[in-house]
């Protein structure tokens, strides 16, 4: 990654009611900090989400990103 690069990357996964990543993809972001934020993301464990005490799907969008002087 170019130390220089900034940018706000947006990572969009849906996890199943068993915390596992159904799907996962950048749907925002310059492509060379994509796969990096992606690839982190990947390796995050999660606790069920439940409604009503039964664990449901959950379809999440993370914004993540690097700043310079507080601009994207």
């Amino acid at each position: 990654m170019n130390l220089r690069t900034k940018g706000k990357v947006v990572i969009h996964f849906v996890l199943d009611t068993n915390v596992k990543m159904k799907e996962i993809n950048a749907v925002e972001g310059p492509p060379n900090l994509r796969d990096p934020f992606l690839q982190e993301v990947k390796q995050w464990i999660f606790e069920p989400t439940t409604l009503d005490g039964e664990p449901v799907e959950v379809e999440v969008n993370f914004e993540t990103g690097v700043q310079f002087n507080g601009k994207y």
